[in-house]
């Protein structure tokens, strides 16, 4: 486990307070981890893709828990009683199941069985509670209720593209990351419309390329993995651009997925890539970033254009 300490990035918004995990084969090693959340009492969970295994740790690295599940997994998110639901990627298997974060024991199902839909991303909105699922193939997002029933799906690709990770606001929107149009798109959850955009392919500011995880602070900005650019960027709620949290370009890896720690200013970026995966604790702090709705992007972000 290698731990680094704290160092100043010049015109940077997150400094790198920590660093641990490897890729391997060891019981806390990392072979092709995709899932990234954060449980209310400052844990760490990752998912492994190519494992199935469901991983905890604390947020100074230390290796809490670890669990098999008995089908493919994706994406994993943190339930208000702190359990845990993962996606599947099986298409005999339900679109997400969760789990005794504990002990690994399977609780309930939600969703019908995939048939021909494997599912990547996953959210759970707290009030009224809902799970949130997305379908990257088909770009399809299913939203179902406490009790596990499909409540409604939105599978317009104008909209949602090819859905590959998702999280909610506080509002209950949907913050789904369009990986084939390397954007990001806030929807309505209850009739799945385009409330804002921002991104589209590109290098420049406010642009995108191949954005992977998405999470929101306590004040709605959305964070985003830009994987394809090797940064972490910072958009507000309504999809004004307001800069790079983290630029990673100089390094190793790129992000794959990001997740706020609730009550304390820090970020948790998962990075990835060929025989390399390690998890990195950023400070960040909501509140020391200006509105950039002057910048020359600005503009063009801040529109729906679905």
């Amino acid at each position: 486990m290698a731990v680094f300490r704290a160092e100043r990035y010049p015109g940077l918004h997150g400094d790198l307070i920590l660093s641990f995990g490897c890729y391997g084969t060891g019981i806390s090693d990392l072979t092709e981890p995709v899932g990234l959340a954060v449980k209310g009492n400052r844990e760490i969970i990752v998912s492994d893709r190519s494992t199935n295994r469901i991983l905890t740790f604390s947020l100074h690295g230390e290796v809490k828990n670890v669990f098999a599940c008995r089908h493919s997994i994706a994406d994993v998110a943190v339930t208000p009683l702190d359990t845990v639901v993962v996606t599947s990627a099986d298409v005999q298997e339900h679109l997400a199941i969760e789990y005794n974060n504990r002990t690994g024991a399977r609780l309930r199902s939600f969703g019908r069985f995939n048939c021909l839909e494997a599912t990547n991303g996953i959210a759970v909105i707290p009030s009224p509670f809902a799970v949130v699922v997305s379908s990257f193939e088909t770009g399809t997002v299913h939203v179902l209720s406490e009790s596990g029933r499909l409540v409604r799906k939105f599978s317009r690709r104008s909209v949602t593209g090819q859905a590959y990770y998702l999280c909610g606001n506080s509002r209950g929107d949907i913050v789904v990351s369009d990986y084939a149009n390397s954007r990001v798109v806030v929807i309505d959850r209850v009739n799945g419309s385009c409330m804002a955009t921002m991104g589209g392919i590109g290098t420049a500011a406010g642009l995108l390329y191949q954005p992977l995880g998405v999470c929101v602070d306590i004040n709605d900005n959305i964070i985003v993995a830009d994987s394809g650019n090797q940064r972490v960027v910072l958009f507000s709620a309504r999809g004004t651009y307001r800069g790079i949290i983290t630029d990673m370009s100089m390094g190793i890896g790129k992000p794959c997925n990001v997740a706020c720690v609730p009550g304390a200013a820090m970020l948790v970026v998962l990075v990835t890539g060929r025989h390399y995966a390690q998890i990195r604790v950023y400070s960040y702090n909501p509140h020391k970033w200006c509105d950039s709705s002057n910048s020359p992007n600005s503009k063009l972000l801040s529109l729906c254009v679905c």
